[in-house]
């Protein structure tokens, strides 16, 4: 699960990394364009002012689409949300 890959690689700037943590930048920068509500997909983390999970733009990026197929099929989507699942994802497959 991707949170819990996030939330161990941000407790690397705790024990030694500090700002040094090569996923500093990328913890920020996923954070403005991917947000969780209760009530917006049961909590799913997803690109903000969508209900399109981050799970489902990483599945089709898994399955070769480019960012901008992506883009054709969910027209709600910016590439800053597609960089920003793949910031959100990058630590926890590290």
């Amino acid at each position: 699960m991707p949170l819990c890959g996030v939330r161990a690689t941000a407790a690397l700037g705790s024990i030694g990394y500090g700002s040094q943590n090569p996923y500093n930048e990328h913890m920020v920068a996923w954070r403005e364009f991917l947000s969780s509500d209760p009530q917006v997909c049961g909590g799913e983390i997803c690109a903000t002012g969508t209900r399109i999970p981050v799970t489902v733009i990483l599945d089709n990026l898994a399955e070769g689409a480019s960012k901008e197929e992506i883009i054709k099929s969910y027209p709600s989507l910016r590439i800053s949300h597609v960089d920003a699942a793949l910031a959100f994802n990058g630590p926890a497959t590290h």
